[in-house]
């Protein structure tokens, strides 16, 4: 109970010294605002914002675009980890598919995610699909980079013992393979779920119909509330970073069970 107590102090300092950037930053745009006199609806304060968000929140129309971008979230990530462990795996174990598929993704990662959208739409039309498809292909890939190097990385000596215990085969794979390259398929993962929350926020502001962080931004533009804007910016970034962490503290716990740092 003690030592609880004791560690007190330090997470008060680490919460103060997270928080002043922001503070300060949040004191500097209200007398920006308040000392140039600047159309409140183009150049809100933050108590303006703070209180919009609020009003959203409370009306339940910022929770159904929180939960419908979080939907499509979901759907396609859980579309590119299948995707990119599949392929990754098979990246993995076989130089043939490594020289198949090793120059598509080359090919494929520089181009931005933004540039997709108009040929899904095309493909798809408007709503779900487009926005998930989208936010599945561009985390697809630095998903099954991170598997297909994960596995390329398993130390031999791992190899050769299985070998010598008789371990082949899919029992390989299971038993050696996969435990080593879990780290990076961890990192993999983190990258995906970065790569795919911002596809489908982008994607939300021309892909989608009804509800949405991206769209809420979009819809917001067209009525000059920037109050809006800023309220939905602030839930997207607040929510990214509970995710990353999270991702992040996952990472740090796969590495340290398998040994590896």
């Amino acid at each position: 109970m003690v030592a609880r107590l004791a560690g007190w102090p330090s997470l008060v300092r680490n919460a103060a010294a997270g928080l002043a950037p922001l503070l300060a930053v949040a004191v500097a745009w209200e007398l920006l605002a308040r000392g140039l006199n600047l159309n409140p609806n183009i150049f809100p304060g933050v108590a303006r914002v703070v209180d919009t968000w609020w009003e959203l929140a409370r009306s339940g129309v910022l929770w159904k675009h929180v939960f419908l971008t979080l939907y499509r979230l979901a759907v396609g990530l859980a579309l590119a980890c299948v995707a990119g462990l599949v392929v990754g795996t098979v990246m993995g174990v076989s130089r043939t598919a490594e020289r198949f598929f090793l120059p598509l993704a080359g090919l494929l990662l520089p181009v931005p995610a933004l540039a997709w959208l108009p040929v899904l739409v095309l493909w798809l039309g408007l709503g779900n699909r487009s926005t998930i498809a989208l936010a599945a292909f561009t985390s697809a890939l630095p998903m099954m980079l991170s598997v297909w190097s994960g596995i390329r990385q398993c130390p031999e000596v791992l190899l050769r013992a299985a070998t010598v215990m008789g371990s082949r085969g899919v029992d390989r794979f299971w038993r050696v393979l996969l435990p080593a390259a879990l780290p990076s398929v961890m990192t993999g993962l983190r990258l995906a779920l970065g790569q795919s929350w911002r596809a489908v926020v982008a994607g939300e502001m021309i892909g989608t119909t009804d509800f949405g962080l991206g769209l809420a931004i979009f819809l917001a533009r067209e009525f000059l509330r920037a109050d809006i804007m800023l309220a939905s910016l602030a839930t997207i970034a607040v929510l990214g970073l509970l995710m990353e962490r999270g991702m992040r503290e996952v990472e740090n716990r796969t590495v340290r069970r398998w040994g590896t740092a």
